[in-house]
């Protein structure tokens, strides 16, 4: 069995919010990162999308964890988009400790040690949702993420990282607003699955399309897609 499959996932916690992305594309949000070396741990805010390169058979865990909503797409998209799998770093190793201690982390100048450390994470650390912990020590390789962060020049007047985190929790709607209007598109032809809780959402999912749909094409590429819509439940006892 393949341990990466030709789709990347992005999971969300209601449908709601998969209909936003099905019409109006990946909104581009800051999210707090923590990364912890040898000799310091820092802590910074990076706007970005997130998706996972997990076989369907796998992801059910993935999709307890971050909601029962998901939208699979070619990975062929991810790679013409830019997305990059996220480079999983072990606390004691050299390459982690050279850059956080040799390299001027907090020099805003530094360009190219900020964008590395966009698409770095440690191999395992403290799991924390809305604030509490929810494990000592969780092995984040295991979600094989995938990640968009927009270049500097898509940024607008927006920083490529926050360093002061505590002033982005204080001032976080107004900063993310700020980058309403960058988008990370797709189009359906680009879907390869879309993965809801219950059976009675699959129609729901299906209306929306068809009713916000208006080039012939692609309305006639929904039937297609009727196929590719799944629920949580056919995941756990088919996969």
């Amino acid at each position: 069995m393949a341990l990466s499959t030709n789709s990347v996932f992005h999971f969300t916690q209601s449908i709601e919010a998969i209909k936003s992305i099905l019409i109006s594309n990946f909104r581009i949000k800051y999210c707090v990162e923590t990364i912890e070396a040898k000799q310091r741990v820092i802590t910074y805010a990076v706007p970005m999308a997130s998706f996972c390169d997990i076989p369907l058979s796998q992801v059910i865990t993935h999709v307890d964890k971050y909601g029962g909503y998901g939208i699979g797409l070619k990975k062929a998209w991810a790679k013409r988009k830019g997305l990059n799998p996220v480079l999983y770093l072990e606390k004691h190793s050299a390459i982690l400790n050279d850059v956080l201690i040799k390299e001027k982390f907090e020099n805003s100048g530094n360009r190219a040690v900020q964008g590395f450390l966009r698409f770095t994470k440690n191999y395992e650390g403290a799991l924390y949702r809305n604030n509490k912990l929810v494990n000592k020590v969780y092995r984040f390789y295991d979600e094989r993420e995938w990640r968009f962060c927009p270049d500097f020049e898509q940024l607008h007047d927006n920083e490529l990282i926050i360093h002061d985190v505590e002033y982005y929790k204080e001032f976080k709607q107004l900063i993310n607003q700020r980058l309403s209007d960058t988008r990370l598109a797709f189009t359906i032809r680009d879907i390869t699955y879309i993965i809801v809780k219950d059976e009675e959402e699959i129609f729901d999912i299906i209306q929306h399309l068809e009713s916000h749909l208006n080039k012939e094409k692609d309305l006639q590429y929904v039937k297609i897609l009727t196929s590719k819509i799944m629920t949580s439940k056919q995941i756990r006892t088919d996969f």
